[in-house]
């Protein structure tokens, strides 16, 4: 009959074996837990811990670039990865505003540490601009911005120039308290002139909204 093989005092990885009771020891961990552990497992090698360094793998396997994990993804990440993929992948849904017309993102950048080091952390209700809509991704042409703000810079946006001065229409008529779509209409629809647009007050009679 083969006598059991003594482990009293033998390190198997992170355990250490302390006392037998059949086929099975009581090791401690060097995190301080002690578990029961066959000893068949401990000299093949196969299990090397109470279970703390399995934890700690799968910490590192769900963490992204010092930031969150998986499924609570920092707002930050979430941003530069939406940016990657509209300017990358041609199955996006935004590709055609965005890579399809030539839009990039920069060198730099496809290093999400040194996007986060040039652009800081997303601000709450904020989204990433491009202050030239027809040039890329870069520390340049890039700010955190409204949404609201971000509208006014679509390729689309009306801007009016004006005692020297360049802006979205919605900006004009936010700044001098004026009837966003009276003042379309003075400009578009009536013809009137920048300086009469922006500086006749808008009145409330709505029959005389344009006088």
């Amino acid at each position: 009959m083969t006598l059991p093989l003594d482990l009293t005092g033998q390190r198997f990885g992170h355990l250490t074996a302390l006392v037998r009771n059949g086929q099975r020891w009581l090791c401690q961990c060097d995190c301080g837990r002690e578990k029961w552990i066959l000893g068949g497992h401990l000299r093949a090698g196969s299990i090397r811990s109470c279970g703390h360094l399995i934890g700690e793998a799968t910490r590192k396997r769900c963490t992204k670039h010092g930031r969150k994990p998986r499924g609570r993804e920092d707002k930050t990440y979430t941003t530069w990865s939406a940016m990657w993929t509209r300017c990358t992948n041609p199955n996006q849904p935004g590709w055609a505003s965005y890579g399809g017309r030539g839009i990039k993102v920069c060198d730099r950048w496809k290093d999400f540490q040194q996007f986060l080091a040039d652009m800081g952390d997303r601000p709450d209700g904020c989204t990433l601009d491009r202050i030239d809509n027809d040039s890329d991704y870069c520390p340049k042409n890039c700010r955190w911005r409204t949404r609201a703000e971000q509208n006014r810079n679509k390729r689309n946006t009306l801007v009016l120039a004006y005692a020297g001065r360049t802006q979205p229409l919605a900006a004009w008529a936010e700044e001098l308290g004026l009837n966003y779509a009276a003042l379309y209409s003075r400009l578009y629809c009536y013809g009137w002139t920048a300086e009469r647009a922006l500086s006749t007050p808008v009145r409330t009679n709505l029959a005389h909204t344009l006088a």
